[in-house]
């Protein structure tokens, strides 16, 4: 907090006044910079209790912002033990801007004015604040940027209610400033903006009550009143100026108080007026409605627009660019006979996932395909190897068995090979006997010649299984074919 305010800056005019400060337009003697000046007109006995001031608290705690108005400094005179606070200047407020329009502002920037209102809002609701006094007189306009001033009544939301019961201009106060003794909270902000948003369409208060009461009835005559739990649970909190038990009636209504207004205007406008603070809508909802649609994508284009910017000059800022370049030429380079303890950890991880890779031998991969191809291949065309060795080892057995089995391996082969020139290539060529052709050749079958024949087939690979048909009926060809020979010799002889 500086002391050297008229040393620094010189007065020009006087903006404005209120109950509790006075606005004065100064300028920079050094710079020339305009600013505006709010001296306030309590009396402060040292620096550290004008550093205790809520405005001055607030505006530290809350970041910049678009839509608020910013600090630039502070100054206490020790002579005269005021503190002067030193804002950016704006043009005017809406208030007077409303004063100059003789017809109505038209819809589209009005709800930009709501629209960037209700931002200012929002951060100050998020940083754990409510502003407590929006009125016109405290919205600022420079061209078509809206900022929120005047923090003086500014309240922490985390506060232990009751507050001031005595808060906010009459006819922006909410029904729950007017009929409890200080049991409200941040949605009496949304309150306010709604009427401002009104003032704003119409150029017309819409609840100018000339004390509370009269307030209160302009509240239901408009929307009506509300049910008795409602009012019961004020009644509970209730304020000291109203103790009166109100009549039920149906208000008008605002849409006809809005003829030339969207749908979705209004719509949004009853949600800011709604008599519950529980169901009235919060800031954060308010910006989301289908109302800001096309201002929200301009703020989204605008918002990847400036990071582009801001990363487009970052890269082109000679001085960044030469720091970098310094900074990479101070790190230190490892020696060739040194070498640093992050490249050997890198290396003995790379080492180690290497190892744990599995080798793959293309060549041999493909010549197991290969030989695969052939044996499917060479299932059909060639006779297998195995069938010397099947006979082989089926002569071991004792002779009554290999008897009994030979007679129904010629059964089973007859029987196979008539089925095997029939049937269709999916189906697989079956080896034991089946029951069907048992019964058809009149003789059951025996027991032990079957179990002894499937335990053969169990000791035996696949390939011999499903190959044994067409062994036996190579079998039968030769034999048919010899018989052939002979019979032909034996006529030409």
């Amino acid at each position: 907090m500086q002391t050297n305010f008229q040393a620094k800056y010189r007065v020009l005019n006087k903006i404005g006044e209120g109950t509790f400060s006075e606005v004065l337009k100064c300028q920079n003697r050094e710079s020339g910079q305009l600013v505006a000046a709010k001296r306030l007109r309590k009396s402060f006995n040292s620096v550290s209790e004008a550093r205790d001031l809520p405005e001055i608290v607030a505006m530290k705690k809350v970041s910049d912002h678009p839509n608020i108005l910013h600090l630039i400094e502070t100054h206490y005179e020790h002579e005269l033990s005021r503190v002067t606070l030193i804002f950016e200047l704006m043009d005017m407020s809406i208030y007077d801007m409303m004063k100059t329009h003789r017809r109505n502002i038209p819809e589209v920037k009005v709800k930009n004015y709501l629209y960037q209102i209700l931002k200012g809002i929002n951060h100050l609701h998020v940083n754990g604040l409510f502003h407590r006094d929006i009125k016109p007189e405290n919205i600022l306009i420079k061209g078509d940027l809206i900022k929120i001033a005047d923090l003086g009544s500014v309240c922490g939301s985390f506060r232990h209610r009751p507050f001031t019961e005595y808060i906010s201009t009459r006819w922006y106060r909410s029904p729950e400033c007017l009929l409890t003794c200080g049991y409200y909270d941040s949605k009496m902000d949304i309150w306010s903006v709604g009427c401002v948003f009104f003032e704003l369409l119409t150029l017309k208060p819409l609840f100018p009550g000339s004390n509370e009461l009269d307030q209160i009835s302009r509240i239901h005559l408009i929307l009506g009143t509300p049910s008795q739990v409602l009012l019961n649970k004020f009644r509970k909190h209730k304020s000291q100026n109203i103790d009166v038990i109100f009549p039920q009636r149906s208000g008008t209504g605002l849409n006809c108080l809005l003829p030339n207004v969207s749908d979705s205007g209004r719509d949004i406008l009853k949600n800011m007026l709604t008599y519950d603070p529980r169901i009235r809508s919060s800031a954060a909802r308010l910006l989301d409605n289908r109302y800001f649609n096309d201002l929200r994508d301009a703020d989204n284009i605008r918002r990847k627009m400036s990071s582009n910017s801001s990363m487009h000059s970052e890269r082109s800022n000679p001085v960044l660019l030469s720091f970098m370049a310094t900074e990479k030429r101070r790190r230190p380079k490892p020696s060739s006979g040194m070498v640093s303890k992050h490249t050997v950890q890198k290396k003995e991880k790379l080492n180690f996932k290497i190892e744990k890779l599995p080798k793959i031998n293309l060549d041999h991969n493909l010549n197991l395909a290969r030989d695969i191809r052939a044996s499917k291949q060479g299932l059909i065309k060639k006779q297998p190897k195995t069938d010397s060795l099947f006979r082989g080892n089926y002569e071991k057995r004792s002779p009554s068995e290999s008897s009994k089995s030979n007679n129904l391996f010629k059964h089973s082969s007859n029987v196979s090979t008539d089925k095997f020139q029939n049937r269709h290539t999916t189906q697989k060529p079956s080896f034991l006997p089946t029951i069907s052709a048992v019964k058809k050749s009149g003789n059951k079958p025996q027991k032990n010649s079957l179990e002894n024949l499937t335990n053969i087939v169990k000791k035996k690979p696949l390939l011999q299984r499903l190959n044994l048909e067409t062994i036996e009926e190579e079998k039968q060809s030769k034999k048919s074919t010899a018989s052939d020979t002979r019979s032909y010799m034996s006529w030409r002889n």
